[in-house]
């Protein structure tokens, strides 16, 4: 028995182009788990542990703490931004063969969204 492989190719769509061949997407979208990774560093090696609670915000103007939390909710806010991360990648996979621009903004909007949290995480353990 010989196998047809144009028609195994045709039947899975795996002859047409997908996101995971283009190099400009999941170049993006590996740059993004980046700063996920330096701000866990940022938060394991910067953040006191056992201290009780973070101050997440201050406020200089009336010198109060206006926001604090405890550890496992930098960790949560963490595990947040790459839930957000991971659906935009699944978001961009699924609609790239329609509109390949939109695939693109996820790609560079997670790229934003995990850099702010770098300069938030680094802005929390300074405080800290």
């Amino acid at each position: 028995m010989v196998l047809n492989w144009n028609l195994f190719l045709e039947s899975t769509n795996l002859s047409e182009p997908s996101v995971l061949k283009d190099k400009f997407i999941i170049y993006i979208f590996s740059l993004s788990l980046a700063p996920l990774v330096i701000s866990g560093l940022v938060a394991f090696f910067g953040l006191p542990i056992g201290a009780g609670n973070l101050i997440l915000r201050f406020d200089n103007l009336h010198n109060e703490v206006t926001w604090a939390g405890s550890v496992s909710t930098f960790y949560g806010i963490l595990g947040v931004v790459l839930v957000i991360s991971a659906i935009n990648f699944a978001l961009a996979k699924h609609i790239y063969e329609k509109e390949k621009f939109i695939s693109y903004a996820f790609a560079v909007g997670t790229g934003m969204i995990t850099l702010l949290f770098l300069i938030a995480a680094g802005s929390i353990a300074f405080i800290n």
